[in-house]
């Protein structure tokens, strides 16, 4: 089968759904199917890569200002349909809703190629980036909740990784999303240490003291994510007890939660080591804590808290979105109601001074965490493409003019009202 994959971000561009696609491109050129990727450029410039069974292209892009080190293309539609019509795929599957996902669905009807998008963000998500103006969040989610709409009519499926986010997805727009969940690497990330002296090794290199509590927290550092609040539970922790918080990620937050646990007074109990590869230390961090936190409340499909859990660390986050699926009350974890940094703290303590209880929770969270394996993924993607491209091309026809015309005009009376 052909396969093409779209999105903005593509490692070394940090996201989970960025690192969920490479998994996706490379496991299905491992199973024999020649795949395209194409996004950003990490660099600003384009550039063509070319493996055995996977080429990625890399379109001119430009800095992203809402995200740290990330690029972006304001509009894609030419070179999306040189590189499809040059590649002929027989499924194209969107993984960006942005202008770039939106040329794709333009280039996927013109070409008349079986398209599917999959819903890593909701109009909810990027609300939060926006100043506070309550009246001003309500119409752009609206307006984008109407997008979704059209996304949903002029594509042959959404795919939700959860759930939670195809009811919420149906609510919202009346779209029925599929649910295909999106995999982890469950050999990579695992509770046995890799090696006899790991922990010590990497206290070490991150200036821990292997002999005190870690409290771990991964993802990007970005207003959408409230790091500040696991800064501000942790805290409450540390001042009360001999634990470590080690904050991996970057994002335009980070120097904001440096001064924070300066403000704070945890600044020397605290280790801000920036992005840490899952080919490299993560999952050796991950062995190292104690406890995973997070007070996320966005989270499509919460990929960390799945590799925390694989790593046999129990976990304390929100009960909000699709958390509650992976995070089960008093089983693998603790939930919360969310920005309750109290009852972050609280529970964080107790996972703390209860390893026995601690280490069981871990081991439950390994079950399921083994249920959301890449292999699975995978196998589920593939067997959908191939559904997908059984049932026929789209005619070959630009989506007509009116109906972009009647969006517009839904579009601006929403802005209006």
């Amino acid at each position: 089968m052909r396969i093409a994959l779209v999105s903005q971000a593509y490692p070394p561009m940090v996201s989970g759904a960025s690192f969920f696609m490479e998994y996706l491109a490379r496991g299905m050129a491992a199973r024999g199917h020649e795949v395209l990727v194409i996004a950003a450029s990490d660099s600003g410039v384009a550039k063509n890569i070319r493996e055995e069974k996977l080429e990625i292209v890399r379109l001119k892009s430009s800095p992203n200002p809402l995200r740290a080190n990330h690029h972006y293309v304001s509009w894609a539609y030419r070179k999306l349909i040189q590189n499809l019509t040059t590649f002929k795929p027989e499924v194209l599957h969107l993984h960006d809703a942005s202008t770039i996902g939106l040329a794709g669905v333009l280039a996927g009807k013109k070409l008349g190629i079986p398209t599917v998008l999959t819903a890593h963000q909701l109009p909810w998500f990027v609300a939060s980036y926006m100043p506070h103006l309550p009246a001003l969040k309500v119409r752009v989610e609206r307006m984008l909740w109407d997008y979704v709409r059209w996304l949903e009519a002029n594509t042959q499926a959404i795919i939700s990784p959860t759930q939670t986010i195809a009811n919420t997805i149906e609510q919202y727009s009346g779209a029925r999303p599929i649910v295909i969940a999106n995999g982890i690497d469950i050999g990579r990330f695992h509770p046995e240490p890799a090696y006899a002296g790991e922990r010590i090794d990497l206290c070490k290199k991150y200036g821990l003291d292997p002999d005190r509590p870690v409290i771990l927290h991964v993802g990007r550092l970005d207003v959408d994510k409230q790091v500040n609040l696991v800064v501000r539970a942790a805290a409450q922790v540390l001042l009360g007890s001999d634990a470590q918080l080690v904050v991996a990620g970057d994002g335009r937050q980070r120097e904001n939660l440096v001064e924070l646990a300066k403000r704070l007074g945890i600044e020397k109990e605290t280790r801000f080591p920036g992005f840490v590869s899952s080919t490299g230390d993560l999952p050796g961090l991950y062995r190292v804590a104690n406890v995973f936190v997070t007070a996320s409340e966005i989270e499509v499909q919460p990929l960390v808290l799945l590799e925390a859990l694989a790593s046999g660390l129990p976990v304390v986050a929100v009960r909000a979105t699709s958390i509650p699926e992976v995070v089960e009350d008093g089983v693998n974890g603790y939930l919360v109601p969310p920005k309750d940094t109290v009852g972050l703290a609280e529970r964080m303590l107790l996972l703390i001074g209860d390893s026995v209880m601690a280490r069981e929770m871990g081991l439950r969270g390994r079950v399921l965490a083994i249920g959301y394996s890449m292999a699975i993924s995978i196998e589920k993607h593939e067997a959908f493409y191939a559904s997908v491209s059984a049932r026929g091309r789209f005619p070959a026809a630009y989506i007509r003019a009116e109906s972009l015309r009647k969006f517009y005009d839904r579009f601006m009376n929403t802005w209006q009202n």
